[in-house]
């Protein structure tokens, strides 16, 4: 008779994680209270804005990787400049591939003019950039003129500001060769700080200005820092978990 010992191994349990999306479909269909079903949206809204604002920040990046240089090539009154036109003409393949899309919206009041520039990624995250000023009278404009020139002003600056566009000189190419290249933080970085925000329950608008002192720099966007910068700003908050 055959002595060999047949050890049978028990399965391993497998562990799953419910998505906020399961949690909310389990409490309806155990009868949960009010309270608790509008405890679990809420969790599920939070869940939804952070993976949103994550697919934003990474179609941002590679926006930004690919966007081609902007040359300033229209004369201004005193310098160069790159009218809006040119600028959307040059960007917005790039900017379509990446998921990402604009729009303006304006308001006018006690004789300032204020434009928004809306970002959008395909997930549903939105970053605005708003600017204000008064109609531009100069040359004699009439009135509607005036309030013309004052709103193509502002899209060009508020669209490149919340793009992280920036323009350069037609000659500006050699003295950039030339010049200590900076290395933007990646993507993986921007994640990672606003994944720490949420850990450790940290204010982002606070946060920001933090960092902006103790580095002495004024930056509006966590997507705008260095890859020194975003690693200080880490470091800061592992320090608080």
């Amino acid at each position: 008779m055959d002595s060999t010992e047949v050890i049978k191994q028990e399965p391993k349990a497998v562990v799953q994680v419910a998505s906020a999306q399961g949690l909310l479909e389990m409490a309806i269909t155990s009868g949960a209270d009010i309270d608790k079903l509008e405890r679990l949206m809420q969790l599920q809204e939070r869940y939804e804005a952070k993976n949103a604002r994550s697919s934003f920040t990474q179609a941002l990046g590679m926006f930004q990787a690919n966007c081609p240089s902007i040359k300033k090539l229209k004369q201004g009154h005193n310098s160069k400049y790159a009218p809006l036109e040119d600028i959307i003409s040059q960007v917005k393949q790039v900017m379509f591939q990446s998921g990402l899309c604009y729009s303006f919206s304006q308001k006018q009041a006690d004789n300032q003019i204020e434009v928004s520039c809306h970002l959008s990624h395909v997930d549903g995250h939105t970053e605005t950039v708003s600017m204000r000023s008064e109609a531009d009278k100069s040359g004699n404009k009439q009135p509607i003129q005036a309030i013309a020139s004052t709103v193509q002003y502002l899209r060009r600056y508020t669209f490149t500001g919340v793009t992280g566009i920036v323009p350069c000189d037609e000659d500006s190419d050699g003295r950039i060769e030339k010049a200590l290249v900076i290395e933007h933080c990646e993507s993986s970085q921007v994640i990672k700080i606003n994944d720490l925000l949420d850990e450790t329950k940290t204010h982002e608008g606070d946060f920001g200005v933090y960092i902006n002192t103790r580095l002495g720099i004024n930056v509006m966007k966590f997507s705008q820092y260095t890859k020194e910068q975003a690693d200080f700003a880490i470091k800061q908050l592992e320090a608080k978990l």
